[in-house]
C-alpha cells in the first residue's frame, strides 16, 4: 500500500473521531442512501478505514441530490460498480439514531444477475469490499444499518 494511503486513512480518521466529539454537542438530522446489492445468495459488504464493522455501500445524500441518485453514486465511488437508478428496487426506510445523528435513510436493493462482478477500492476511505453470505456475517462485527437490513432480509420473503 502506498504511503499517501495511509495519509488519507489517518485523516479520515481523524475528521471521523473529531464529528463524532461533535455529535455530542450536535444532534443533527441527517439523510443517507445506501445500497444493499446481491449478487446470488451474497451481499456486498465494505469496510472503511475510519470506523469500524462493515457495512452497506453508501452515505450521504447531497443538496438537490435524490436518493436514489445518492445510493447509485456512493455505489460507483466505494465499489467501481455501477447501475442505472431504474434498477433498485423501491426503497426500505430506516430511521436511527445513531453516532449522536438523526439518520433517515433510504436503503435499495439490486439483485444481479451477471456472473462477473468486478470491484475497485480506492484504499484511502475503503479498505474492503467483498461479497458476503449474509448467515455467516458476525452481527458484532456489523454497523447498525447493517444489522437492521439483515434483520429485515431475514424476515423478507425475497432473502429468507
Amino acid at each position: 500500500m502506498l504511503k499517501i494511503d495511509h495519509l488519507y486513512q489517518l485523516a479520515y480518521k481523524i475528521a471521523y473521531r473529531l464529528l463524532t466529539i461533535l455529535l455530542i454537542f450536535w444532534h443533527p438530522h441527517t439523510r443517507g442512501a445506501f445500497v444493499a446489492f446481491w449478487h446470488g445468495q451474497k451481499l456486498l459488504l465494505v469496510r472503511h478505514s475510519y470506523k469500524p464493522g462493515l457495512c452497506l455501500p453508501g452515505g450521504g445524500v447531497e443538496k438537490n441530490e435524490e436518493y436514489d441518485e445518492a445510493a447509485t453514486r456512493e455505489l460507483r465511488e466505494e465499489t467501481g460498480i455501477s447501475v442505472d437508478t431504474v434498477a433498485l428496487s423501491k426503497p426500505i426506510e430506516f430511521h436511527l439514531t445513531n453516532e449522536g445523528k438523526k439518520d433517515y435513510i433510504c436503503c435499495f436493493e439490486v439483485e444481479h444477475q451477471d456472473s462477473m462482478v468486478e470491484l475497485t477500492i480506492d484504499n484511502r476511505e475503503i479498505v474492503w469490499a467483498g461479497f458476503k453470505d449474509p448467515a455467516l456475517v458476525q452481527l458484532e462485527d456489523c454497523n447498525t444499518l447493517l444489522r437492521e437490513y439483515l434483520n429485515y432480509a431475514v424476515h423478507s420473503s425475497r432473502h429468507s
